[in-house]
């Protein structure tokens, strides 16, 4: 009898230092073979890391850009012309796509979202065509040089997980229409339709392979819906992607808050190089099946690919300084 009471309790104990965990504050360098560029955003400030070198950052102050344009920052991205904020006007509902390139400021209001309860911007990408964002239902296109906006899809399915709305190959987009269909367009080709417990929660695998989440489970898919493997335990959130490295994070059972005992989180960890939890942020590489968890703190909102140099970075910083 001693013997047995004493193996639960050492299980117990495993299971607990499984599922509790400090406060990440350290930088917890890459194991595996990551790609792109993480941003994450303070209330002032946007924070950049190689995606294969955590342990150095870049701080782009964006505080006067905010202020110029008295909006609260929802979405971001950088491409080859520059860094992309999409943002709420506080002063009403109209959305502003501001553009800050190393020749200058600006920002285009793009459009307000319908009174269909309390939505928010739900996707922005980007493809040669121009910069793509997503509305309560309707799916607006913006040129290259952010000057007009132009109503593209009016039959969008809004999801607050952000996962409705990417980038695509050929210069097109995927999105998943009011019937659960997930459309390429302009082709407007129909690729699968979604089950009414499934949600696409991002890239795995740029232009390949696709995240699903069904009953609190992520599946790695192709295009048509085959399931290739499981990959968490968990729905995600995947936040942006570069190739096969994805920035996503674990969305809890329970709405709002993290499982004080993650058993999901003993499953996912047990046979994984590193260990991931619910709200925390962290990279996944979709070839090797790998993790890295990031820092603590700010709010992550996009990874792209590294296509700026320092120098650029230098000059679109002196543009914000001279608002």
């Amino acid at each position: 009898m001693y013997y047995k009471t004493a193996a639960v309790g050492c299980l117990v104990i495993v299971g607990l230092l499984f599922a509790y965990h400090p406060i990440r504050n350290a930088v917890y360098p890459p194991k595996g073979v990551y790609q792109g560029v993480t941003a994450a955003s303070t209330a002032s400030d946007l924070i950049l890391r190689r995606a294969s070198q955590l342990d150095q950052s870049r701080t782009v102050a964006i505080e006067k850009v905010l202020h110029k344009y008295n909006m609260s920052l929802e979405n971001m991205l950088v491409d080859e012309t520059g860094l992309l904020l999409l943002g709420k006007e506080n002063k009403d509902n109209t959305y502003l796509l501001v553009q800050i390139t190393p020749n200058g400021v600006h920002g285009l209001p793009v459009a307000a979202l319908e009174k269909e309860g309390n939505q928010r911007a739900t996707g922005l990408q980007a493809t040669e065509q121009g910069f793509w964002v997503a509305l309560g239902s309707r799916i607006f296109l913006v040129d290259k040089a952010v000057t007009k906006s132009h109503l593209m899809v009016e039959d969008y399915s809004y999801d607050r997980m952000q996962g409705n709305l990417l980038a695509y190959k050929n210069n097109s987009i995927l999105y998943v229409n009011r019937k659960s269909e997930l459309v390429s367009y302009p082709s407007n080709t129909v690729l699968q339709l979604l089950p009414l417990d499934s949600q696409i929660a991002g890239w795995a695998n740029q232009d390949s392979h696709l995240f699903i989440s069904r009953k609190n489970n992520t599946y790695v898919t192709d295009l048509a819906g085959g399931t290739i493997r499981k990959a968490f335990n968990h729905d995600v959130r995947c936040i942006g992607n570069v190739r096969d490295t994805s920035l996503m994070v674990l969305i809890p059972q329970e709405p709002g808050h993290p499982a004080f005992i993650d058993t999901r989180a003993i499953q996912d960890n047990f046979f994984r190089n590193d260990s991931v939890y619910e709200y925390e942020p962290f990279l996944y590489n979709e070839e090797t099946d790998e993790v890295a968890p990031l820092p603590d703190g700010p709010r992550y909102q996009s990874l792209d690919d590294e296509i700026l140099d320092q120098a650029v970075w230098d000059l679109m910083e002196k543009q914000i300084d001279n608002l």
